[in-house]
Parts: structure tokens; C-alpha cells; sequence
């Protein structure tokens, strides 16, 4: 077992407490008043009871004392009637925030590169690691977790966790596995090369010739026409070899659930404006996390390398890329950008599978298989499942995407407050959309999903009640003078499939004259899979040949 050494910063009233800083928190205040029998506010925030202490100078520690009122008043009881003088006096204010560090020692007893050193004799041997422990796992990393006592009923509370565990078994197998855990509201920065995704759990076990992957990993690939790079969370298998008359032989398959919704942006370029360049696409002004490290982009066609010392930069939460002084954008460019958002509403299931031989003779070849499948009875975060799912079989060829707006009333009207069909004529024109109604006034009531898609494109605008909460109102269709922010409904993408097969064959010549192939790919696309019927034009074919030499 790994040993956790614990380590806990709390603050408290005491003045060896105040000197030392209470490890760094940082809601220790001190100041100086002068010596006086009236009540003398404090602070301006809330003072934690309890916690105000005399400081100085050295004859006011013991001959004065201190009194805290519930309004956060201070007096000061002196008992040497030295009134006027000036005293210093320390205290807390809320919120109180405390720390816990668990710093995590090597399993074999010296500490790890990742946590605070720890002397290897005595210490180690007084928690019971000994000196000939001969563990081969190494535990390496910390956790932290933070919690804030606020003026609020409300404690919030934060933490992360790193950790890293690597180590061999028998027989040259090797074990890796990573544990990543982020509570906070943002994603990685974009801006290096190496993005590490929040919420990792990943597990690889194996040799140099074979491996098992399980957790958070990267279904990635790579051949003429398949080329595809998507985040899941599943389990995958490669085994290489040279068996029997073969040369070489790579076996690649797994199978996982996608973490995000897969996105295909085209952007053009603006002439000398490297960024930024926002990823709103058919969303509009949506708002929508990308999942880190997903995205691949294309600058006329050419893969370019995220990093200020590369090609571009990336916001995963505003959705905007940069373009570094090494890729310069001009009014031709054309940018293609493929990402998974983090929101999803259907859960995806992918497969992957691909074999590579080589012959001693020169020849070699393979074949790759990629396939993706929407759930469409998976459809989630929506208020009327069957609703959605009847308005999206109903969409019209190509269509991909829509918005989407409860069809039947779920909400008990007696009980909650919500929203009911309303209509009114403008102009002439009939237009219908939801009106408010609070609790108690109605039995059946609609359940319905604002969004935001930009200033002047809705609506509706957002109001707020005595009770400060959320309330919709219809201004107007969109387009007019009156319109709002917001829209009823949301953007819903129908499920699809995708399956992709790849087969290559070719030859590499002897006496310098180089290597020829051909490869062979088949794609079928369904847009819409609560269709029944698909469109012929959703098939492909593609051979290419090639001699380099």
C-alpha cells in the first residue's frame, strides 16, 4: 500500500498562527487601532469569531483584551488606563479557507519526485516502510483538496489529483496508469504541444510486443483515407510480431464510447488576421465546451501543430484559435478545423480494427476499419425525448441539425412554474410561442430550454422575478426591433453512422527502383439514422496508386 502523508494547513487565533503566515491562506488581516472605550469597527467583511488577537506591543498582550460584537464591532478592555496608545491587533475573515496537501511517497520507501521529500531512514522505518522493501511499483504525484467556509449556508470546495503509477511484473511486463482529476470549471490551456486532459483515468498493461489499454484513450488513425482522431473512453489492443514466414505483423483493435459530439468546421481566412478565429460553425453563438486535445486543423489542406512555438494556439472554452507568425493566414486560406465538443446527446460507439503484414519478399499490405454509431435511443439532456426524436426523423435531405422545442406539456402547473403555447397576430401575421405561468395557475405546463444565440437573433429576452428567478419573456420574432437574446428550444444533431474500410497492397523493389502501391478505401455515411430510408449519394469509392522511386 502506498503510504499518504498527510500535511494540513488550518488556520487558528493563536500569534504563532499569525506569524507563520497560517501556510500561506490568505485571510489573515491584521491592523492598528488606537486604545478607546467605544466599539471600533473592524473590518468591512465578516470577522470569524473567536479570532482576533492582540499582536503588540509587548505590554498590550497581557494587559489588554479584546471584545467582538455580532456587528462586527471591537472593544478594547484596557486594564492599565493607557488610552490613546496605539495597539496591533490580528484576525480572520471570512471565507475561511483551509488546505489539505497528501503528499505520496515512492512504494518502495523514498519519497517520490512528484511530492515533498521525506528523510529515507527514520521516518520511513517509524511508518513502517523498512529499509528492504522491494516493491516494483513506483506511486508518484500528489493530491490536494481546498474547502472555503463562506458568510453563506453554501461550503464550496475544489481539489485536484495527479498521480501516476508505473512498475514492472515478471516476464518484462510493464505497468503504466495515470489518474487525473481537475474539479475546476475551465479546461487545459491550449497553448503548448502537449495537452493533458482533465478527468484521465488510464491503465496500460504489456510488453514490447503487445499492450492493453483501458480507460480514457485515443482511437487514432492514420492510413491514405482513414484518417480519424477521437477521444473515448474504452479498451484497446495492439500486438507486433514477426511470426512464422512474415517479416512483420501489427494487430490494432478496440472499442469504446465517445467522450464528446464530433464537429467539422470550415473556416476562411481574413488577410493578415492571425485571430482569433471562433468555432461557432452551424451553432451560431452556442456555447459549447471543445474537449481538449481533440481538434485537428487543416490550413490549405496541410496538418498544423498546436503551440506558440508551432502553428497556433487554441481557447478550448471561447472556442477561438490563434495562428502563431509561423502559419500566416491570408484572405485565400482556407482552415478546416475537426473537434469534439464536451456536451453530447446521443452516445456514440466506436470500433476500430487494423492489420499490417510484411513478406520477406518485398511485399506487404493491410487493411483498416474504422465504424461510429450514434444510440439513437440514447438521446439525453432534453426535456421530451420522444418529441425530439419524431421532429428529427422528419428533417429533410442533408438536413443535419435543428432546433427543437417540447411538443407535449411534462410539468405538473400546481406544483411548478413554467411555460404554456401562447399566439398573437402582427402585422397580420399569426405567430405562436410560450408565455410564462407561475405555480398554482394551471395542471399542465411545458418544460422549455432557452439558449442564447447572440445579441438581436431571438426571441426572447431573460427577466427575473421577485424570487430572482429565471424568467423568459417573447419580445418579438426575430429580426425585428423588439427581438431578443434567446430562442426556445435547442440545437439538437441527428444520430449517424460512419464506416470507413481501408485496403492497401504493395511492394517494395529491389536494386534501388523503389515501391509501388495501391490503396482501395469504402465509406458509407448515414446523416440521419432515424431514417429510414438513406440517400445513394451517402456511399463512397476512392483508389489511388502511387510508384516513389
Amino acid at each position: 500500500m502506498p503510504l499518504l502523508c498527510l500535511v494540513c494547513f488550518f488556520g487558528c487565533g493563536h500569534e504563532a498562527c499569525a506569524q507563520k503566515g497560517f501556510g500561506g491562506l490568505t485571510n489573515w488581516r491584521s491592523r492598528r487601532l488606537a486604545l478607546q472605550p467605544e466599539p471600533q469597527q473592524l473590518d468591512s467583511v465578516l470577522v470569524v469569531p473567536g479570532s482576533v488577537v492582540v499582536l503588540g506591543p509587548a505590554w498590550a498582550k497581557d494587559s489588554v483584551r479584546v471584545h467582538l460584537d455580532s456587528a462586527g464591532r471591537l472593544t478594547l478592555l484596557n486594564g492599565t488606563s493607557r488610552w490613546g496608545d496605539t495597539v496591533e491587533v490580528g484576525y480572520r475573515v471570512f471565507p475561511l479557507r483551509g488546505q489539505q496537501s497528501f503528499v505520496v511517497a515512492d512504494l518502495r520507501g523514498t519519497a517520490s519526485s512528484g511530492g515533498t521529500n521525506m528523510p529515507s531512514a527514520g521516518a520511513g522505518a517509524a511508518l513502517g516502510l523498512g529499509a528492504q522493501a522491494t516493491s516494483p511499483f513506483t506511486l508518484r504525484g500528489y493530491v490536494a483538496r481546498e474547502t472555503a467556509v463562506a458568510q453563506q449556508n453554501s461550503i464550496p470546495s475544489g481539489g485536484r489529483m495527479d498521480l501516476t503509477l508505473e512498475g514492472q511484473f515478471g516476464n518484462g511486463i510493464s505497468l503504466h496508469g495515470e489518474l487525473l482529476s481537475q474539479s475546476l470549471p475551465f479546461q487545459p490551456d491550449g497553448t503548448t504541444a502537449d495537452v493533458k486532459a482533465l478527468d484521465r483515468v488510464y491503465l496500460r498493461v504489456g510488453t514490447s510486443r503487445w499492450s492493453v489499454e483501458g480507460g480514457d484513450i485515443a482511437m487514432q488513425g492514420a492510413g491514405r483515407f482513414l484518417v480519424h482522431n477521437r477521444q473515448a473512453q474504452g479498451l484497446l489492443y495492439r500486438y507486433r510480431g514477426e511470426p512464422g514466414q512474415l517479416d512483420s505483423l501489427t494487430v490494432e483493435t478496440g472499442g469504446g464510447v465517445a467522450k464528446g459530439e464530433y464537429v467539422r468546421v470550415t473556416l476562411q481566412g481574413s488577410e493578415g488576421v492571425q485571430g482569433p478565429y471562433r468555432l461557432s460553425g452551424a451553432r451560431g453563438f452556442v456555447q459549447s465546451v471543445i474537449l481538449a486535445a481533440s481538434e485537428r486543423v487543416f490550413v490549405d489542406g496541410v496538418l498544423v501543430q498546436r503551440g506558440q512555438e508551432h502553428d497556433y494556439t487554441i481557447d478550448y472554452n471561447l472556442g477561438e484559435i490563434f495562428f502563431t507568425a509561423r502559419c500566416r493566414i491570408r484572405a485565400a486560406s482556407r482552415i478546416v478545423v475537426e473537434y469534439q465538443l464536451v456536451e453530447r446527446h446521443f452516445t456514440r460507439y466506436m470500433g476500430q480494427a487494423r492489420v499490417s503484414l510484411g513478406w520477406r519478399n518485398g511485399w506487404w499490405g493491410g487493411v483498416r476499419v474504422y465504424a461510429s454509431h450514434d444510440a439513437s435511443s440514447s438521446l439525453q439532456g432534453v426535456t421530451d425525448a420522444p418529441g425530439v426524436r419524431s421532429q428529427l426523423a422528419e428533417l429533410g435531405k442533408g438536413v443535419t441539425q435543428a432546433w427543437v422545442v417540447p411538443t407535449v406539456p411534462t410539468l405538473n402547473g400546481r406544483e411548478r412554474d413554467g411555460y404554456r403555447l401562447a399566439d398573437t397576430l402582427i402585422e397580420g401575421r399569426r405567430y405562436t410561442f410560450f408565455r410564462y405561468v407561475a405555480a398554482g395557475q394551471q395542471d399542465s405546463l411545458f418544460d422549455v430550454p432557452f439558449s442564447y444565440v447572440g445579441r438581436g437573433e431571438g426571441e426572447y429576452m431573460l427577466t427575473q422575478r421577485e424570487n430572482n428567478s429565471q424568467v423568459f419573456e417573447w419580445v418579438g420574432p426575430a429580426g425585428r426591433n423588439a427581438s431578443g437574446d434567446y430562442r426556445a428550444g435547442q440545437l439538437v444533431r441527428t444520430p449517424q453512422s460512419h464506416e470507413v474500410v481501408e485496403m492497401h497492397l504493395g511492394r517494395t523493389w529491389q536494386a534501388g527502383q523503389g515501391q509501388s502501391r495501391i490503396t482501395v478505401a469504402y465509406s458509407h455515411r448515414a446523416q440521419n439514422t432515424l431514417v429510414v430510408r438513406q440517400e445513394p449519394s451517402n456511399h463512397g469509392v476512392a483508389v489511388e496508386t502511387a510508384h516513389e522511386g
